[in-house]
């Protein structure tokens, strides 16, 4: 094969809200090809809390970008695989779906935990209203949806399904995460008496199309699910087995680079990897003297290390062929600046009654403008208005500082909103051992946010004492997916070195 004068290969990257496909030709380090499809397969929910899809409309779509370019490229070597984490499917012996996808976003993990085990007593009525039954307060006596009920003029915090798993367990399982929504979903009757197994939408997608009946994940995927032990590489499934859970249904973990399907019974499907991996093996050249910053709907700082350590705030993933990334994620994100736009919209509505296009241009234009004059802007903003994975719910939010007279201002507003963006990312690296940061020689950024915002990169570079790079594509999870299906047939030395094929 490395005699061939084209290597090329599929990566299928299954987003929330679109799925992209490329054919990457790790001879020359091209994109050959790039498609990108609305994943329009999102199912509406009966319950606020629910966000659900169709599994089944999704691997449509993928089947269609898939076949697309094996029309234009038909001599690939491989497919590799990626997509949204932390969601679960439940497949049957055949290895169909028997349920919607719960993604990410699903907060059912969330709900008042009744204690007795049974969906009943969840107070869960056709409306999506919490009565108050087994000890569950209705919304309209003093509750409120983040799971506290006010008694005597004080909020008591009432446990979550997802805290009092992870109190069982001793691993802390975030609401969304593929182990949180399951024992919310036993609670509620929800796992199908057909369910075999439980996996992501991009291991589901891996044997679908691969031709197999069978799910199998990689240490990335699996750990996003919650309960996995960073030592032993798989889940701790003596701990789940003692809390009741049937660990049959976790699909058994292999390594990256696997093949676990074929696809027209030729090409080679390889096991699908995380999102936040595939981007970082899709946009890094080199792991060990890079930093990745990401910033979307939410926004995330990624850095490598070979050993493996805990950092408070910051979550240990792992990373495909061994290693782990360190990651700093930030619940908001570009969500921040969106509620800043949204707010601006909100004063220029009170008081014209127009309802006006987009301003982010516009913001853009002024933050960039103030911050070029200003020499010491004094206005400050904490966008945590999420809180933080450790620290989310009741009494969690941002906060703007250091007004005056003078800085209380639209353009210091937009500047110190992306500036705080910046800011609330580097506090993610600063917490990292100074062993690590020393080495690194690259700010490496990623995700719309900062490929469209000037002034963002601008403050991301000024913050992290850096210039800041933007990888050679913007489909990077995609393009990590075609590495790792390069890497696993052994044309890529190793998952380390990768991504210096791109460059």
């Amino acid at each position: 094969m490395k005699g061939t004068s084209a290597m090329k290969w599929v990566g299928l990257d299954i987003g929330t809200t679109s799925i992209c496909g490329v054919v990457l030709d790790t001879e020359g380090g091209g994109l050959l090809a790039s498609i990108t499809r609305r994943n329009d397969a999102d199912i509406p929910g009966s319950n606020p809390w629910e966000r659900m899809q169709n599994p089944e409309r999704i691997v449509v779509v993928v089947n269609a970008v898939l076949e697309e370019l094996l029309l234009r490229h038909p001599d690939v070597q491989g497919i590799g695989i990626t997509g949204q984490m932390h969601g679960i499917v439940y497949t049957d012996a055949t290895g169909k779906h028997v349920s919607p996808l719960y993604t990410w976003q699903d907060q059912r993990g969330a709900l008042p935990y009744s204690g007795s085990g049974v969906g009943d007593s969840l107070g869960v009525s056709d409306n999506g209203k919490r009565n108050s039954r087994d000890g569950v307060y209705d919304v309209n006596s003093g509750s409120n949806d983040d799971g506290d009920h006010r008694e005597n003029g004080v909020n008591q915090h009432i446990s979550t399904y997802a805290e009092q798993f992870s109190e069982r367990i001793g691993y802390r399982v975030q609401p969304g995460y593929g182990l949180a929504t399951h024992t919310a979903n036993q609670a509620l009757h929800l796992v199908p008496s057909t369910a075999r197994y439980m996996c992501t939408i991009a291991d589901y997608a891996a044997m679908r199309i691969g031709g197999g009946t069978i799910p199998r994940m990689d240490s990335s995927q699996a750990a996003s699910m919650g309960a996995f032990s960073l030592d032993d590489g798989d889940f701790d499934r003596e701990v789940l087995a003692s809390a009741g859970l049937e660990t049959a249904m976790l699909p058994e973990i292999v390594s990256g680079g696997t093949v676990v399907g074929q696809y027209r019974s030729s090409i080679p499907v390889y096991v699908a990897i995380g999102d936040n991996q595939a981007s970082f093996l899709g946009a890094v050249a080199n792991i060990s003297d890079s930093v990745l910053v990401n910033i979307g709907t939410g926004g995330q700082v990624s850095i490598y290390t070979d050993s493996l350590m805990e950092i408070p705030g910051m979550e240990t993933r792992p990373f495909p062929g061994g290693g782990y990334l360190l990651v700093g994620a930030s619940l908001c994100g570009g969500k921040s600046y969106a509620m800043l736009e949204r707010f601006f919209r909100d004063v220029i509505y009170t008081f014209t009654g127009e309802n006006g296009l987009p301003l982010y241009e516009r913001m853009n234009e002024i933050a960039e403008s103030y911050g070029s004059t200003a020499a010491d802007p004094g206005l400050t903003v904490d966008p945590r208005f999420l809180g933080t994975r450790n620290e989310a719910g009741p009494g969690a939010g941002g906060v703007i500082s250091g007004i005056t007279l003078d800085n209380w201002r639209t353009d210091a507003l937009a500047f110190a909103f992306l500036d705080g963006m910046a800011e609330e990312l580097r506090s993610y690296y600063a917490a990292v051992p100074k062993t690590m940061t020393t080495r690194i020689r690259r700010l490496i950024g990623s995700g719309n946010g900062v490929r469209l915002n000037r002034v963002l990169s601008q403050r991301l570079s000024a913050r992290f004492g850096l210039p800041l790079e933007l990888p050679p594509f913007e489909e990077e999870g995609a393009v990590g997916a075609a590495l790792c299906a390069a890497v696993g047939a052994g044309c890529l030395p190793s998952f380390a070195s990768a991504g210096q094929c791109l460059e």
